[in-house]
């Protein structure tokens, strides 16, 4: 009976290790599919780079030239053609991370970024997004599980933004704070917070 103990107590401690080489593997997974080829980059341009990133991880982006809307890698136009610039990026439900953000460098014209039940954003992220605050006006955070008030804070480097849609999201404890600071710091952008 003592052996079976022994075996048994063996046994529940090597779930939690493998739980955690679990999460290990694909957090791994997930940055790398979202770190940044700097290579790439020269070789393709910052918004093919940045819809080559996106659509890897399952988010869509919207074209400026021709208003057409893309979420299929596959789909990709061919290098030869004519380059094409984002105008929107919508990333529900994808797996992008903080550590992709930095292919939005370059990016000039994205306006409208919807970041909607991003379970790998974090609030590292957050602050990223300065790198489009010469042009974003539209911006949505909702059900992103691991977004606090403190990254929300950094949102008042966006002065060009009109409208900021945040919603369910758990770690904001002071919502109320948040919509203070928030419209104090952007009185031209309308905010909405459910």
């Amino acid at each position: 009976m003592a052996t079976h103990a022994i075996i048994k107590n063996f046994r529940s401690s090597l779930i939690p290790a493998q739980s955690k080489s679990h999460r290990s593997f694909f957090y791994w997974i997930t940055i790398m599919f979202n770190r940044v080829d700097e290579n790439r980059v020269k070789e393709v341009g910052p918004d093919r780079a940045c819809a080559e990133w996106l659509l890897r991880n399952g988010a869509a982006v919207k074209w400026r030239e021709d208003g057409s809307i893309l979420s299929d890698y596959n789909a990709l136009s061919s290098l030869e053609e004519p380059q094409k610039h984002i105008e929107a990026v919508d990333a529900t439900n994808s797996a992008i991370s903080y550590h992709g953000f930095p292919h939005f460098n370059g990016c000039n014209y994205i306006n409208e970024v919807k970041l909607v039940n991003c379970v790998y954003v974090e609030d590292p992220a957050i602050p990223l997004l300065s790198i489009l605050k010469n042009t974003l006006k539209h911006l949505e955070i909702s059900n992103c599980l691991n977004i606090s008030e403190k990254a929300l804070f950094d949102l008042n480097k966006l002065t060009k933004l009109k409208k900021l849609k945040l919603g369910n999201l758990p770690q904001v404890k002071n919502k109320s704070e948040v919509i203070e600071k928030l419209t104090k710091s952007l009185p031209d952008c309308n905010i909405v917070f459910t």
